[in-house]
């Protein structure tokens, strides 16, 4: 998650890069502080890995869940 921050700079372009992907506007910096101290859900990690082309792979996003 760091590291996906460090790529978009900060949490609030994060959030933006994937409101703009969803076409929402439901994604709060707050989520994205949220994922970070809980970690991602397994729909969020598919979703972040659609959006950065495979950049970012939902195994190292949310390893508790994909890497069974």
């Amino acid at each position: 998650m760091e590291k996906l921050i460090k790529h978009y700079k900060t949490q609030t372009n994060l959030a933006k890069a994937m409101n703009d992907y969803l076409g929402s506007s439901n994604i709060k910096t707050g989520h994205i502080y949220y994922w970070k101290k809980k970690g991602l859900t397994p729909k969020m990690a598919v979703i972040i890995e659609e959006m950065t082309g495979g950049l970012f792979n939902r195994r190292l996003l949310c390893p508790q869940f994909f890497n069974q």
